[in-house]
């Protein structure tokens, strides 16, 4: 199966379901319920502007989610929590870029 279920960049809001899905899934195995209840409502109020960028980075998102389930299935703590600051940090980086002056 493709990474991402084979989800093309027209498909926005399945990508960021299946982004949120992924995120939770991660968090799970913590047990923490409190940290699941936050995710779900970082979730739910940030939602509207997660497609943009899912857009512009569909197959580089993807790789890395790639990365950081790889090194939890290995349960290399240090590599997933690198690998979800890398993450975080293109994301971040990606929605700043979008909303840039001049940006299309």
């Amino acid at each position: 199966m493709a990474r991402g279920g084979g989800l093309t960049r027209r498909d926005a809001g399945r990508l960021v379901a299946a982004d949120s899905a992924l995120h939770g899934a991660v968090a799970a195995p913590a047990g923490n319920d409190v940290l699941a209840r936050l995710i779900a409502l970082v979730d739910r109020r940030v939602r509207w502007y997660h497609a943009p960028v899912a857009r512009l980075r569909g197959a580089d998102a993807w790789a890395e989610h790639a990365e950081i389930i790889e090194a939890v299935a290995e349960g290399e703590a240090e590599r997933a929590g690198e690998s979800m600051r890398r993450h975080a940090d293109s994301a971040t980086a990606a929605n700043r870029d979008r909303r840039a002056p001049g940006a299309s």
